[in-house]
């Protein structure tokens, strides 16, 4: 039976936002697995008369006409189309600016938002790229919400900005200790380190209270990325400063390693 498919606790929720009361649940509960109605007047101990009685209730409060079972196939419709609209993956962009707000991006997406009920599409290119506008618009397509991480705010992000306003309904801010100028205040910013802001953020993504569940499971780990990152939020190296010198670094570790005589008298 198509019942099957719906979890008991969303049946619960989504019925009380109908006054079912819980004998009617309970008959309607036992209708949608395709017992007969003599089955569930025995299981329930109650007249068959009574069965009908509350199921026709249940079907009045939905608003659902018609005579015999195809009242009941209506309203399986109905629940099955409330429970994908609910558990459909909502798409969220991911908007970076700067090296720091790239790694910012990188590790919300390998970690708080890698919920298994959310599309993540990390954006090619910087906002500040003159070709990002091109590039990006494509991805843009029914996204639910947008997540910006933002570290290079300069002139050129303001025009991309604004684009992305008008083809999003929704954008928040990813702050790492960072204020933002005022041109970004009317915005929602969410503070990193604040988990009942990220587990705000995903409850609007989810609908369910799984978020506080998801966000402790993963917090460790967003926790480490942050140590990461922080690293780059300190330095006072620009990002093509900052890239140049972990190549250089990354190269002279490896010239020490290949050096004979360190590794004779490490």
């Amino acid at each position: 039976m198509v019942y099957m498919l719906i979890p008991q606790d969303f049946l619960i929720s989504y019925v009380s936002k109908y006054n079912v009361t819980p004998g009617e649940l309970e008959a309607l509960s036992a209708a949608l697995t395709g017992k007969a109605i003599a089955e569930i007047a025995l299981e329930l101990g109650i007249q068959t008369n009574a069965v009908r009685k509350r199921l026709g209730e249940v079907y009045y409060k939905f608003e659902i006409k018609g005579k015999g079972p195809g009242k009941l196939v209506k309203l399986q419709q109905l629940l099955v189309t409330a429970y994908q609209k609910q558990t459909a993956r909502k798409k969220v962009v991911l908007v970076w600016s700067g090296e720091r707000g790239k790694q910012l991006a990188q590790g919300f997406q390998q970690t708080i938002l890698k919920h298994p009920q959310i599309e993540v599409v990390f954006c090619p290119q910087d906002l500040a790229a003159a070709s990002w506008r091109n590039q990006v618009e494509p991805l843009l397509d029914r996204a639910s919400l947008s997540v910006c991480c933002l570290s290079n705010l300069t002139t050129a992000i303001h025009f991309n900005f604004g684009f992305l306003l008008g083809k999003v309904r929704q954008v928040s801010l990813l702050s790492f200790q960072q204020s933002f100028p005022e041109i970004f205040a009317s915005f929602p910013t969410i503070e990193v380190q604040e988990r009942s802001q990220l587990q705000d953020l995903l409850r609007a993504l989810i609908g369910t209270e799984e978020a506080r569940t998801w966000i402790e499971y993963q917090f460790p780990q967003w926790q480490n990325r942050l140590r990461t990152i922080a690293v780059l939020q300190t330095s006072s190296l620009d990002d093509r400063n900052w890239s140049q010198v972990t190549s250089a670094i990354g190269a002279a570790i490896a010239a020490l390693e290949q050096n004979q005589c360190i590794r004779e008298h490490d």
